[in-house]
């Protein structure tokens, strides 16, 4: 799962509305589809009897739809978050610290 060139992950037992899911996510992931696009698609997925988890379903589209929808995706999971790094490099050019 979002990995570029993966395809869709196939596993066989695994629950059909969590492979939705995840599949949904994943064009997400990949810029193939937009968040607010995304959210409408797993909420129209629920209203049809789909049982999606409650994790990347929002009922709500505002102008940051993608940021909602990577923030719920994020949530529970064992990643660390982002850091910004300020390191010291040479400028060859100018000789000098940049």
């Amino acid at each position: 799962m979002f990995q570029r060139g993966a395809g869709a992950a196939v596993i066989e037992g695994c629950d059909p509305s969590l492979e939705f899911q995840d599949d949904v996510q994943d064009l997400f992931a990949e810029n193939a589809i937009s968040g607010a696009r995304a959210g409408i698609l797993l909420g129209k997925a629920k209203k049809a009897g789909v049982n999606v988890l409650g994790r990347g379903v929002q009922t709500k589209f505002g102008k940051n739809a993608a940021r909602d929808m990577r923030k719920r995706m994020r949530r529970g999971d064992h990643w660390p978050d982002p850091y910004w790094l300020t390191a010291r490099v040479w400028d060859r050019k100018r000789d000098k610290e940049g």
